[in-house]
């Protein structure tokens, strides 16, 4: 092999040399270029992690951080000047307006209701307001016995052939049950406004000393329901019928589907 040969071949040697470097290179800028990536990515999920465990864990804020402030413009807008009333604190004569009021007369005691200067007994003038509470009176179950009263003429039982007469009592609620209005109005409000189940107000009952089973419970709702809610849900229901538009779709699903046709439903 000839020199010039030999210095081709060494030329052509250091050319692929040279581009493997300049390869290289390029490969490191690369990676360079995508650790940092890498780096700026790690703190974003550092600082996603802390504020996620911020939220869940701390104080939860609707403050952006700082460094999310520094990345978006700050842009000025004008805004009206406006004043705004604020409105004033509810007295306690407006909160408690539909509660009864019961007056409470704190009276002196009898040894000293006598003038310290003559003996003399003194007397009544008037009374101050000093403060009020706030009493709830619990539950209380109570069995209510009706007696009837009867009357027996004097002058007929004289001759052993009385007269009598007797009181009216008022009909039960429910035939053979001991059941009240009351008692009934109670469970339904517990059961259908407060969501509470029969077992909880067979023990709630138990409390006040009144062995009610919740079976009996449910059976006062339904017969009470059947008997006297349901003539009123009727009657509604006949006057909803008479109505040419109804604003409501629920009131539209209670009805009859054969009453459909008898109605412009909005």
């Amino acid at each position: 092999m000839s020199l010039s040969d030999e210095n081709e071949l060494l030329k052509i040697i250091i050319e692929n040399q040279a581009s493997r470097i300049r390869e290289q290179e390029e490969t490191i800028k690369e990676l360079r270029e995508m650790v940092n990536e890498l780096k700026g990515l790690k703190v974003n999920l550092e600082e996603t992690l802390s504020e996620f465990q911020r939220q869940f864990f701390g104080v939860k804020s609707e403050k952006t951080s700082l460094k999310a402030d520094s990345k978006n413009e700050k842009k000025s807008v004008k805004v009206k000047a406006h004043t705004r009333e604020r409105k004033s604190k509810a007295t306690r004569d407006e909160l408690y307006a539909d509660l009864p009021v019961r007056e409470i007369l704190c009276p002196v005691l009898k040894s000293e209701r006598f003038c310290d200067w003559c003996n003399a007994e003194m007397v009544s003038v008037s009374s101050k307001f000093v403060r009020e509470e706030i009493r709830i009176t619990p539950a209380k179950v109570e069995r209510i016995r009706y007696m009837q009263e009867v009357l027996v003429c004097p002058e007929c039982h004289k001759d052993y052939d009385g007269s009598f007469k007797s009181g009216i009592v008022p009909k039960a609620l429910i035939p053979h049950s001991p059941a009240s209005a009351s008692a009934v109005a109670y469970v339904m409000f517990q059961k259908c406004f407060m969501g509470l189940p029969y077992y909880r107000m067979e023990s709630a009952f138990k409390q006040l000393g009144a062995k009610i089973p919740r079976e009996t419970m449910a059976n006062w709702c339904i017969i009470t329901a059947r008997n006297y809610l349901l003539p009123v849900f009727v009657r509604l229901h006949e006057e909803l019928l008479k109505r040419d538009i109804i604003h409501a779709d629920e009131l539209c699903k209670a009805l009859h589907n054969s009453s459909y046709e008898k109605l412009n439903i909005m």
